[in-house]
């Protein structure tokens, strides 16, 4: 190669791929031996890269505070995040061994994701109910995203958010309301010159 330094040696040969090949004389024995020399440098370094992005990926997946699961198109789940896995009550190989229609609760709303949804299409955020395995019902903001995954097969990623306790303080806001709202009529019926000034004002609109 020119050189002597071990480095670019190395890093020379590392980037080479040899091909050797044989030739029999016409006895069957070998009678040549000789090789090829292929730059695969373009090649490994995309995979590197390829390598690198799947390490951030599940990086990401890991640390995410929002529960996130990728499954195949028939529904099968082949990854899920702790996020998820904690949101459900599940270990890893509960959740691989689930499909989606088991925990929509209208699979109408899944039936409608799936018609929507394709590679490269624009997530838009949905809201449905889930059933977890123990039963409990969660009220969950969701991003469904179609793609091709490495081996060429259409794949969907999942983003969940819990809304479950949310929807319950909305509803105990709401009911508060009602109550003040009763209360509040209550106080006009118990004094008299309220309710004279209500009736008036009944009429006068009569």
């Amino acid at each position: 190669f020119g050189t002597d330094d071990p480095d670019l040696l190395r890093k020379v040969t590392e980037d080479l791929e040899s091909r050797p090949s044989e030739i029999s004389s016409v006895h069957g024995r070998p009678a040549r031996l000789f090789g090829a020399m292929m730059d695969v440098s373009v090649t490994r370094e995309a995979q590197r890269k390829v390598e690198q992005a799947k390490a951030r990926y599940r990086a990401v997946l890991k640390n995410a505070a929002i529960g996130i699961y990728v499954a195949k198109m028939d529904g099968t789940l082949i990854e899920a995040n702790p996020a998820f896995l904690s949101m459900f009550g599940i270990e890893r190989a509960d959740a691989l061994a689930l499909t989606e229609d088991a925990f929509f609760v209208d699979p109408r709303d899944l039936e409608r994701e799936l018609r929507g949804n394709s590679p490269g299409s624009k997530a838009i955020s949905q809201e449905t109910s889930w059933r977890t395995p123990s039963g409990r019902l969660l009220r969950v903001r969701f991003f469904r995203n179609s793609f091709v995954d490495e081996t060429g097969q259409i794949a969907v990623e999942v983003m969940t958010e819990d809304l479950t306790e949310h929807k319950k303080l909305e509803e105990q806001f709401r009911q508060a309301q009602n109550l003040e709202a009763v209360g509040q009529l209550a106080g006009v019926g118990a004094n008299p010159d309220l309710l004279e000034s209500l009736d008036a004002i009944l009429e006068s609109t009569a």
